[in-house]
């Protein structure tokens, strides 16, 4: 077997050659027999993972650094975060036997495990393992790692290990012991125990514990100054993610979080006072402690225009939020995610050149999602459908498949549908609707959209009714859905059930939908009887006096006509 000597020269000399690639203007001195080779091994691999093309270089170096030294909890976090990030571009979506999630933590301890077997005292290492079992459900190896893991009764990871394992294994004592950490003054300094046993409070909703709870997230704040600013800003985080706002806990804090933030009058935990009003959805409170107290302090003042802008719509103030947005982006010239997000305000409030504008200065980011949606719907529009359409694809074939999951939504394939048809692109969009349908099975929405055009343009009629009939048996009394399938019926000629359904999605539309009542009439007149044409000219002209859209409007007048 190769030695510990030949193994860290051979590293070095990899090591050496990737840098020179990379960065053939730099000098690197690296020492394998020095304390900070593991650190320097590990920064060198942060850095090649920046570069596509090196990344599986950098994810072995990433791999070597861990094995060399599993006692770092930055190493550990970094391997993790590409890990993640691997796994993710790798997933096949459209195989549903394995979520991506499983593969990460199967991964996760497929690689870590032999090297905590190695280093029983990686303390940091079985922590992670520990939760990557527990996620699993794997309880007997994680409660066979969780007794590797340092024996100091003040060691706070080791209390949380125990705290979750009892979570799935014994709820009782499980709440037990939340009090005592609550109550234990010995305890409430050790931040990383506290900072999980309110996570704990807020994500199981402990009733009976709820006067406790709130206790001791006064406590928290109150004990804010104490503790070191990093870890005073990850509670603020906490309560801006909302583990403490969702909750009714932490509707019933907020008065007394704001004394709170009286006594201490700090700009960060104003700033997170305000994010706990919006995510309240108090916009109006929230607007005035940024722009009364946090925007004339800030340093970052650009972060308060965002937080600001927010608030602007859902005030209903579009141009306030425009103008806010537009600070924000004169103070961060250079970020592209405020400009992304004044092009999207641009795009929402109509000023369709200043939109154009803004993204012409962001042409250097192709590989941007967000932007290139915004694009779309810029084009759409500007009644611009073939250029859409090129967009449209390239959105559907977006190379990675988390983005395009996450971006790619229903309701975008839904807005897609006409710019298909305006590009006579028939089976390419069945192909789209059920590339969607796929990746999103349970929206009911999509099922419909498809399903009404499937009718409009008669392709496939029966695939159509199942789909539609999916979506009835969700929502049987959606009116909108009802009539899909009556107008699926009637494209089959099948007009007395058509008229069933149709007259069952007139009775419940409450909004009075034009299009609705224009099928109305046309499967009135298609059921025939005594003062069929009377009644459908009834329908047409209810739907005439509602109607919006001058394509729509043009098709009423043509059937009042031809009668």
């Amino acid at each position: 077997m190769m030695g510990v000597a030949h193994r860290t020269l051979l590293f070095t000399v990899v090591l050496l050659g990737f840098a020179g690639k990379i960065f053939p203007e730099e000098t690197f001195e690296l020492h394998p027999e020095k304390e900070n080779f593991d650190e320097a091994l590990g920064s060198i691999a942060e850095g090649l993972l920046l570069f596509p093309d090196h990344k599986a270089e950098g994810m072995y170096l990433l791999n070597e650094a861990v094995r060399l030294d599993p006692h770092t909890p930055r190493i550990i976090d970094l391997w993790l975060e590409h890990a993640e990030a691997r796994i993710i571009s790798e997933t096949d979506f459209s195989n549903n036997s394995i979520s991506d999630f499983e593969k990460l933590r199967r991964y996760t301890i497929q690689c870590l495990m032999p090297i905590a077997q190695k280093h029983p005292d990686a303390t940091y290492l079985h922590l992670k393992l520990v939760e990557t079992c527990l996620e699993l459900e794997h309880l007997q190896l994680a409660i066979l790692l969780t007794k590797q893991l340092v024996a100091e009764v003040n060691d706070p990871y080791k209390i949380i290990t125990y705290l979750k394992l009892y979570q799935l294994t014994n709820k009782k004592l499980f709440k037990e012991l939340l009090k005592d950490i609550t109550n234990n003054p010995a305890l409430q300094n050790i931040f990383p125990l506290q900072y999980y046993a309110l996570q704990c409070y807020i994500s199981h909703n402990f009733e009976n514990l709820a006067d406790s709870a709130l206790k001791h997230t006064l406590n928290m704040i109150s004990n804010l100054p104490k503790w070191p600013e990093k870890q005073s800003v990850k509670l603020c985080q906490l309560l801006n993610d909302g583990l403490l706002t969702g909750s009714d806990i932490g509707r019933g804090a907020k008065d007394q979080l704001a004394d709170s933030f009286y006594e201490v009058p700090a700009l960060r935990y104003w700033a997170s006072l305000a994010a706990i009003l919006i995510k309240l959805e108090h916009y109006s409170h929230a607007h005035t402690i940024l722009s009364h107290l946090v925007l004339k302090n800030a340093e970052r003042k650009w972060r308060a225009y965002l937080s600001m802008a927010t608030c602007a719509y859902h005030m209903g103030k579009h141009d306030l939020r425009l103008n806010y947005l537009k600070q924000a982006s004169v103070l961060r010239p250079s970020s592209r995610s405020i400009k992304r997000a004044f092009a999207a305000a641009c795009l929402n409030s109509k000023k369709y050149q200043k939109t154009a504008e803004i993204l012409q200065s962001l042409k250097p980011f192709e590989d941007d999602i967000r932007l290139k949606k915004i694009e779309y719907y810029l084009n759409i529009n500007l009644k611009n459908y073939p250029l859409a359409f090129k967009q449209a694809e390239a959105l559907f074939k977006w190379p990675d498949p988390a983005e395009r999951l996450k971006e790619v939504t229903p309701a975008f394939t839904s807005n897609s549908i006409p710019v298909y048809v305006q590009n006579k692109q028939m089976d390419l969009l069945l192909k789209r609707l059920q590339q969607s349908r796929k990746y999103h099975p349970q929206d009911h929405s999509l099922k419909n959209a498809s399903a009404y055009f499937m009718a409009e343009h008669k392709l496939r009629l029966d695939f159509a009714e199942e789909l539609s009939r999916q979506s009835l048996e969700f929502m049987p009394d959606n009116s909108s859905y009802l009539d899909t399938l009556a107008w699926i019926k009637y494209q089959k000629k099948q007009y007395p059930e058509a008229w069933k359904l149709i007259k069952k999605a007139v009775e419940l539309d409450e909004k009075k939908s034009a299009e609705i009542l224009m099928h109305a009439g046309d499967i009135c007149l298609a059921l025939g009887g005594l003062f069929s044409e009377s009644k459908a000219k009834s329908f047409w002209r209810e739907a005439l006096q509602i109607v919006k859209d001058e394509k729509l409007k043009s098709e009423l007048e043509k059937r009042l006509n031809s009668l």
